[in-house]
């Protein structure tokens, strides 16, 4: 969730204790919509890499706004060292990729494309 300053005009619809700031919805894509990204970033990295390597390329190959990339991660979980929502959705589509056949685990970490 994303927050914003509600200018004057807005202000007055809002309760009170909510009008300096509002949450700003931002449309993210689910896990298994990213899974063609995924597939996209492995061939632009030479079809395996480690799985850091392949979300950042996902994010910088993504169409995605400022805000979407601006969201934080919901998950804080001791290990989840996830820096935004987008960073966690793109792990994920990993799995989905898997279960699609299109990546396999080669080691602990380390991905790569499925020969067709």
């Amino acid at each position: 969730m994303v927050v914003s300053v509600v200018g004057r005009r807005d202000a007055s619809r809002l309760p009170e204790h909510l009008a300096i700031i509002a949450p700003v919805e931002t449309d993210l894509p689910q896990a298994r919509s990213l899974s063609p990204l995924i597939v996209r970033a492995l061939e632009q990295l030479g079809g395996e890499a480690p799985r850091g390597e392949i979300i950042e390329t996902a994010l910088r190959l993504g169409d995605f706004t400022a805000d979407q990339r601006a969201v934080p991660s919901r998950h804080t979980r001791a290990n989840a060292q996830q820096p935004s929502e987008l960073h966690h959705r793109l792990g994920w589509a990993i799995s989905h990729a898997k279960n699609a056949g299109e990546v396999e685990s080669v080691r602990l970490g380390v991905w790569r494309l499925v020969d067709p």
